[in-house]
């Protein structure tokens, strides 16, 4: 445009919302290059042999590269939402590399204290085939865990359903990694390495510390009860004060949009001066670098909207403080009392876009074709339905109104001057309203000519009346001598739902008791007579929120059963399987109290931390009781505090090396409040911290006790079981 207008100044950047884009993808590369830098240093420590760690992070990478790589092939677009998923299962994908390759550095050194005459690659495949079992009913459990996702409708749904596909696939790539090419590079890395098993320093004495709480617990298995009651009381008390019901994540952009709506039938330019002078206030708010504002519609635009309405856009700093900001834009639009405003983003605006139905939680809807009458009838159906118990604040939603000039023609006076009606209405829509009359060519452009009056006879209703009709005879006549010119209030908005216009009657109801509700509105709208062509209906989005709910409350209780009897399967005993799968959910105590503490409101980002959460406490808590049963079963000890001892002594490094490695990984993302980009994955992080460590609390302090308690069996289970495991053992090959 500057060629054919160069003494315009143009800014393309006062609005522009793949500022927002690029300033995410910076901050998630920063927070993820900062994350896995982290998860390499802290391998590095632990294992403190740098063969074992280059496996583990090379199966880190792989994992979320392999399911990163099929959702790139089936075209899926990286948003935020997305990579959530990876990172909700980057506790399993690090609990997958750490255990296995934990679990085959062990066995290497424990067949090199006992002279073993094994190959290197039997040990590596035993090791390996000894976590399978644990890692499939792990994995099918997380599984279970995240499928009601798929069925949660609306724009939480929308939100929720990409999270659920890349979490689930990074899962896959994560287990098919560690049954498969973890212990292809522990052979081509580790056989090489010298014999000897090196112990971190800082690994020894989080082990020691660790080791010795646990070891009271075993002695003393009331404590682990009580451990567990005291995290369950948390758990329940978070719960009962947050507030549920997942939000949307509010994205943090700089370029706001404000929209700016004066009451209808306020001029363009007044609108003007209005918007000018808001412009120049909003310039002057610290934070603030940029202003500008349409009003009304360009020619072919999808706004539908007059020149009372338009939008302002406004910069904010990159340095500056995001909410005080916010606070002081909202708190100039609010001085102005006649303008209806809304500070808003780009993506907000997309989101109340895609939303559908009533707007509204509960409301009666009246169907008709006469404004008087569906007004009429909307009225009555209010009177109706507030006799119901349990409604309260029935209102009618009137439709916005505009002030519009009326002429209706005095048919008496008009045959006086021997004028036909249609004279004068032809003649008040062209000098009011314009008329066209033909086109204008010039070249390749064609121009509309219209005939239209000049704005002073258009300026008031008296101005009106002096118009002039041509009478047959040659001479005029005033309007105001043939006609009533009057003003009249008509509806701006013409709503319309199944090809009729309509009015909502919205109203609500305290404490959500619609049991009965669909039936009692039945009953008081049959007492409200309704014209030929005018019927009523109870509609509202509660409708769909209780059809949604109930199929997903399904879905929910199916996956439960699901998992329960896939912990049946997995520890062979019911007794354990009851006990496991509340104590699983009590590991969540920690993440429901990071919840209460950072607002008390769950958000969908609060919701996919919890997700993260329980996927690590299934995965620690499976492969610890599966690795009691298999020393039990296979190693020949005997049932009692000595085997779960020495189980726990095994375990507590990987469980340890999981969560603390997890947990400073997202630590970058919990720091990064305000990012933008991280809206989703900051309040994540805060939920992962806390529940990790509830989940950490659980599975050293909690399952050993429970095991000790309800982890016995008969002599003939113990028999079929051994059986079982000789069975999967044998399946794998031996090389």
């Amino acid at each position: 445009m500057r060629p054919g207008a160069y003494r315009v100044a143009f800014d393309t950047e006062i609005y522009q919302p793949a500022n927002f884009i690029e300033a995410s993808f910076d901050n998630l590369s920063l927070a993820m290059g900062i994350g896995l830098g982290i998860v390499l240093l802290l391998l590095f420590l632990f294992f403190y042999e740098w063969r074992t760690a280059v496996v583990s992070f090379v199966s880190i990478l792989l994992s979320l590269t392999a399911g990163a790589y099929i959702l790139y092939l089936r075209g899926t677009i990286f948003d935020m939402m997305v990579l959530a998923g990876l990172i909700v299962a980057l506790g399993v994908i690090v609990d997958d590399a750490v255990s296995t390759v934990e679990n085959i550095r062990r066995r290497l050194y424990q067949a090199g204290e006992a002279g073993s005459d094994k190959t290197t690659a039997s040990i590596i495949l035993d090791a390996a085939t000894e976590i399978r079992s644990p890692v499939f009913f792990a994995t099918a459990i997380l599984v279970l865990t995240a499928l009601p996702l798929y069925f949660i409708e609306g724009v939480s749904g929308a939100f929720l359903k990409p999270l659920a596909s890349s979490y689930m696939l990074a899962l896959a790539a994560s287990t098919l990694t560690a049954l498969i090419v973890t212990p292809a590079l522990s052979l081509i890395f580790l056989s090489k390495a010298k014999s000897g098993y090196r112990h971190s320093p800082l690994l020894a004495s989080l082990h020691a510390a660790f080791g010795s709480g646990v070891a009271r617990i075993i002695q003393k298995p009331a404590m682990g009860f009580i451990t567990l009651a005291a995290i369950a009381l948390v758990g329940i008390v978070a719960l009962s004060t947050i507030n549920l019901g997942p939000r949307l994540p509010v994205p943090q952009e700089r370029d706001l949009v404000i929209k700016w709506d004066a009451p209808y039938g306020t001029s363009h330019p007044e609108m003007a001066r209005i918007t000018k002078e808001a412009i120049g206030k909003l310039r002057t708010v610290d934070g603030v670098t940029n202003a500008a504002a349409h009003l009304g519609r360009a020619v072919m635009s999808d706004k539908v909207s007059n020149v009372h309405a338009g939008e302002i856009w406004v910069n904010v700093d990159e340095d500056a403080d995001y909410d005080n900001t916010l606070a002081s834009i909202q708190k100039v639009v609010d001085g102005y009392s006649g303008m209806s405003t809304e500070v808003t983003t780009y993506q907000q605006q997309s989101l109340t876009k895609s939303l559908t139905g009533t707007n509204h939680l509960y409301a009666v809807r009246v169907y008709g074709e006469n404004q008087d009458v569906l007004t009429q009838k909307a009225e009555e159906v209010q009177k109706a339905i507030s006799g119901i118990s349990g409604i309260t604040e029935p209102k009618v939603e009137y439709p916005p109104m505009e002030p519009n000039i009326e002429i209706e023609v005095d048919l008496d006076k008009a045959r006086e001057y021997d004028i036909k009606p249609g004279d004068v209405r032809r003649t008040a829509a062209t000098l009011l309203s314009g008329i066209g009359v033909g086109s204008l060519f010039e070249g390749q452009k064609v121009f509309e000519v219209v005939v239209w009056g000049v704005p002073e006879v258009r300026s008031s209703i008296e101005t009106v009346k002096n118009l002039l009709v041509d009478m047959p005879d040659g001479g005029h006549v005033r309007i105001g001598d043939v006609a009533d010119v009057r003003e009249k209030a008509n509806p701006a908005v013409v709503k319309r739902d199944k090809v009729s216009r309509y009015m909502d009657i919205s109203f609500s109801v305290p404490g959500g008791k619609t049991g009965t509700l669909a039936a009692d509105v039945d009953r008081s709208l049959a007492q409200v007579d309704f014209p030929l062509e005018y019927h009523a209906e109870l509609v509202g989005d509660f409708l769909k929120i209780q059809e949604a709910e109930r199929r997903v409350m399904g879905i929910v209780i199916a996956a439960m059963i699901g998992i329960f009897l896939l912990l049946q399967a997995a520890f062979w005993s019911w007794r354990l399987a009851m006990v496991v799968f509340p104590s699983l959910l009590v590991a969540l105590s920690g993440g429901m109290l990071a919840v209460l503490l950072n607002g008390g409101n769950l958000t969908l980002g609060h919701l996919a931390g919890l997700l993260a959460v329980l996927g690590v406490a299934t995965y620690n808590s499976v492969l610890l009781i599966k690795h009691f049963k298999r020393r039990e079963l296979m190693d020949g000890e005997s049932f009692g505090p000595d085997l779960v001892q020495r189980g726990i002594q095994e375990r507590v490094a990987p469980i340890l090396m999981t969560t603390i490695i997890t947990a400073l990984a997202i630590l970058p993302f919990a720091f990064m409040s305000h990012a933008p980009g991280l809206e989703m994955l900051h309040p994540m992080s805060l939920v992962m911290l806390g529940g990790l460590v509830s989940s950490l609390l659980v599975n050293l302090f909690v399952m050993p006790a429970l095991y000790l308690q309800f982890g016995k069996v008969s002599e003939t289970m113990m028999e079929e079981e051994k059986a079982m495991l000789e069975l999967d053992v044998e399946t794998v090959p031996s090389i």
